[in-house]
């Protein structure tokens, strides 16, 4: 029996072609991901959150998520009841598209009287930005995110959120 027939030599450049040549895409953490993609990898995000948008600013493009447990999840909140919304923030180079990962990220939320507590910070774990958020009352809100990132550039980014 013949090792080194075309079909073989073949079907083994085919393999070495399609592995990753960079190893920070191995694992998936760092690998690029487009605008409105999410990662393949496994992901904290929960399928039910729900998408607040994009924006572009100074080359960043922040993607925000919010996600409220169903009525049925308990537990984890100080009182026993329904665990708290929370809220998830990715950033991405524009340029190509890695994940930021380094950098002071904080939150303010406004009701519809441009009435804010004071900013939150929220802390990084698994390729998001992450904040437990206060219970929301049903209504209109503004999301405000501050940041200053690894490039040391402070940028705000707003979103609408609205809870049914």
């Amino acid at each position: 029996m013949r090792l080194k027939s075309p079909l073989f030599s073949f079907v083994l450049m085919l393999l070495f072609i399609s592995l990753p040549i960079d190893s920070r895409a191995q694992d998936g953490r760092n690998a690029p991901v487009s605008p409105g993609e999410t990662a393949v990898q496994a992901d904290i995000l929960p399928p039910a959150a729900v998408p607040l948008g994009e924006q572009e600013q100074n080359g960043i493009l922040a993607q925000a998520w919010f996600y409220r447990p169903p009525a049925s999840a308990t537990g984890s909140s100080p009182d026993g009841n329904r665990p708290n919304a929370v809220l998830f923030l990715r950033f991405l180079s524009v340029e190509n598209y890695l994940p930021v990962e380094k950098g002071l990220v904080a939150y303010k939320i406004e009701n519809e009287e441009a009435v804010a507590p004071p900013a939150r910070k929220m802390l990084f774990r698994e390729g998001y930005f992450v904040a437990d958020l206060e219970p929301l009352s049903r209504g209109k809100y503004l999301l405000r995110i501050g940041s200053k990132l690894e490039d040391e550039k402070k940028r705000q980014f707003h979103f609408d959120l609205t809870i049914r």
